[in-house]
Parts: structure tokens; C-alpha cells; sequence
């Protein structure tokens, strides 16, 4: 090997040694006595605690809808602005034909009233002539018989019954003839009624096809969980799909999900901390609030299998949270504790065993070190180093041999 090459690798890992004489760096981290926090990984979404999620109005005899207006995702809306809209076309033809029914119905109505007074009218002077002839008969049959002979006083009292039997029939005549028009109008009155009934439900219903907020909030979009899509305006659904929601804002949870093979170590209260992909510079904490009791797929083009949890958040940002944001994060299912830790990058693994590069005075060395339990960023080191020692986070082992094969003989 050519000396001058050597030569250079000691001066490369001696300046690397003394560079950092002074303490931690990038490069070289301090071994510490900590608590080692286990951990597992839980990703998902944030959601409003206060959320409302819309439907197509729940209207009779009425099953499919189609979508005329949805207001922009993530504008801010009132309570009571209108946010979805569904196609009334229909219902304002139907309305139409009932309006015209209900005027034609109101229209026999007056016709019907018109006749009956007339009808009235006539009825009361044909019992009137009734009368007037009866009591013109009765006159003839009072007349004293000395006056009057026997056949005539037969044919009067013969005329005045038949003008009594007149009389009687002009008045039931009369009686029956206002009943059935009462009873006609009182038909007509009730399809009246049920055609403004009908009229009023259908007014009702094209008022409902516009739906309102129930609350301040922001809107956001439902995402299909087996087809991963939303909905749009022209799109044709059911009475129960969903559509959009309005979501408070001013607090805030985050619904995730861990795999099933950790779902088993998950608990309620355990600490959470995460980042959303938004603003993944800023940590946000929390905690478990519940967790659900089967695991299941999250799609249907997803075939491993999660545990959902809802995390109780120790603060809401509504500058940086919205929902719908995606996050990342840890639980915390436990902690060893009191024990020496040092970032897992620290430790190579080699054939004889984990190893650290240690800083000595001289320079460094290697130490076989006996691990244990580890996270995702650091690892128990049971023996092998002290709290204190500085440790480089870069294979030395590893430079080194990549300086030496660069040599020649």
C-alpha cells in the first residue's frame, strides 16, 4: 500500500477526532440516561368534533336525487346559507299540475255555490206558489155548505189535498236538494283542501331540496371510504348517500389508525404526538380517546388491516388544522426506564455483533455493545457504554475500509 495513502487516512480520522474535541455535533451524539419511550406508528386524519354531514333531504315517495349546486370545498360558511343543492325540476312540474288542480277544484267550488243560490232561489217560490195554492184551496173547503154544493165541496177539498201533497213535496224537494249540494260542496271542499295540502308539501320540498348549514364551519367534501372519490355537481344518488359536511373548526381531533399487528398494545390515554403532512415542522400532542373494537380494511384496494382511534388533542391550531389534513405520528404504548440510550444510527451491525464507534482521548474505538429494547429513533444499550460517552453516528468501521480499498499496493 502506498504510504502516502495511509498517511492520509490517519490524518482523515484523526481531524475527524479532534474537530470534534469539544462535545456533541451532527456527527457525534452524547449517550444519555433516559426513559426510552416505545412506540408505535399511527397515521390518519383530522376532524372537526363538531361536524354535520349533509344527505339529500328525507322527502316521501322520493328516492333519487341529483346534485345542482355544492358550495366550494373548504369556504366558510354561515348557519342557514344554502351549501347543497339538489335538481327540483320535477317538483316544481308537479307543483304546477297541483296549483292548476287546486284553481280548477276552487273554480267548481264557485260555479257549485252560483247554482245552489239560484237553485235556492227557485225553491223558495215554488213553495211559496205551493202555499199560496193550498191556502186558495183551503179557502173553496171552508166555504159554508148552504153556500157551496156537495160536488163542489168534494172537488175543493180534493184540490186543497192535492195542493198539501204539493206543498210537501216542494219542501222535501227543496231539503233534499240542499243536502246534496252541501254534500257536493263538501267534496269539493276536501279536494280543495288536499290539493292545498299537496300544493304546501310541495313548496316544502323544493325549499328542502336546498340545503342549509346547520353551523358555522368550514365545508368539506365526503370522500367515499371503498371508492375514495366525492361527490360533484350532475352526479345522481340515493336518499342516504352522503355528500359534504360542515365542520366546526375550533376544535379539532385526529382520527387514525395503527396496524393490526400493534392494534393489541394500543390503549385509551396512552400519549400521541404527530405531524401533519401540511406543516410537518410543527409537533402537536394529544391523547388516545377511544379505540375501536375490530380491525378492518381502511378500502377495498387496501388488503392489510388497521385499528382506528380517535386522539384527544391538548390544543387545537385552527391557523394550521383543517379537516381532512393528513398526519403522522407515534403512540406512546410504554417506557423502559433509567436506562442508557443513543440514536439508533448509532449502533452498526456487524457479524460479530452490534457495535458503536466511542470517543477516546486519543481518537475513537469500537465497542461491542449489548442492546435492547429500541424505537424509531433510539435504542437501550444494556452494556457496552456509560451515560456520557460520545458515540458517532457515522460507521467509522465502514469510512475506514472505504479509505483503504481506495489505496494502492
Amino acid at each position: 500500500m502506498k504510504w502516502g495513502r495511509l498517511l492520509g487516512l490517519i490524518a482523515a480520522l484523526g481531524a475527524l477526532s479532534c474537530a470534534h474535541a469539544s462535545g456533541q455535533t451532527d456527527d457525534w451524539v452524547t449517550a444519555r440516561r433516559d426513559d426510552l419511550k416505545l412506540r408505535v406508528d399511527v397515521t390518519g386524519t383530522m376532524r372537526a368534533v363538531k361536524s354535520d354531514l349533509l344527505s339529500p333531504p328525507d322527502l316521501e315517495d322520493m328516492w333519487d336525487f341529483k346534485i345542482s349546486f355544492m358550495a366550494p370545498e373548504g369556504a366558510a360558511v354561515k348557519q342557514g346559507e344554502v351549501v347543497l343543492g339538489f335538481d327540483d325540476s320535477q317538483l316544481i312540474r308537479t307543483l304546477e299540475e297541483k296549483q292548476n288542480e287546486e284553481q280548477s277544484v276552487q273554480k267548481q267550488i264557485e260555479k257549485k255555490l252560483a247554482e245552489a243560490q239560484m237553485a235556492r232561489q227557485s225553491e223558495v217560490l215554488k213553495i211559496a206558489q205551493a202555499e199560496a195554492d193550498l191556502r186558495k184551496a183551503q179557502l173553496k173547503v171552508d166555504v159554508p155548505t148552504d153556500l157551496a154544493g156537495s160536488i163542489e165541496l168534494a172537488k175543493a177539498k180534493i184540490d186543497a189535498e192535492t195542493a198539501a201533497k204539493e206543498l210537501t213535496h216542494e219542501r222535501t224537494h227543496a231539503d233534499l236538494a240542499r243536502r246534496a249540494d252541501a254534500a257536493e260542496l263538501a267534496a269539493l271542499g276536501e279536494l280543495r283542501h288536499l290539493a292545498e295540502q299537496r300544493v304546501s308539501e310541495l313548496r316544502s320540498n323544493i325549499e328542502r331540496m336546498k340545503v342549509k348549514a346547520p353551523r358555522d364551519g368550514i365545508v368539506i367534501y365526503y370522500v367515499d371510504p371503498w371508492r375514495g372519490t366525492k361527490k360533484k355537481v350532475g352526479d345522481s344518488l340515493g336518499k342516504d348517500d352522503k355528500v359534504l359536511e360542515t365542520d366546526d373548526v375550533s376544535v379539532m381531533i385526529a382520527r387514525g389508525e395503527v396496524d393490526e399487528v400493534d392494534s393489541s398494545r394500543v390503549l385509551e390515554g396512552q400519549r400521541v404526538t404527530l405531524r401533519l403532512d401540511a406543516h410537518p415542522d410543527v409537533e402537536f400532542g394529544g391523547r388516545i380517546a377511544s379505540v375501536g373494537k375490530i380491525v378492518q380494511r381502511p378500502s377495498p384496494k387496501n388488503p392489510l388491516k388497521v385499528m382506528r382511534l380517535d386522539v384527544a388533542l391538548d390544543k387545537t391550531d385552527p391557523q394550521r388544522m383543517l379537516p381532512g389534513m393528513h398526519f403522522r405520528g407515534t403512540v406512546e404504548i410504554g417506557r423502559v426506564h433509567d436506562v442508557v440510550v443513543v440514536p439508533g444510527d448509532a449502533i452498526s451491525v456487524t457479524s460479530s455483533g452490534p457495535v458503536v464507534w466511542r470517543k477516546t482521548a486519543g481518537g475513537f474505538e469500537r465497542r461491542t455493545v449489548e442492546v435492547g429494547q429500541r424505537n424509531h429513533d433510539e435504542v437501550e444499550v444494556r452494556s457496552g457504554l456509560s451515560a456520557g460517552d460520545l458515540v458517532s453516528r457515522i460507521d467509522l468501521g465502514r469510512s475506514q475500509a472505504a479509505l483503504l480499498a481506495g489505496g494502492g499496493p
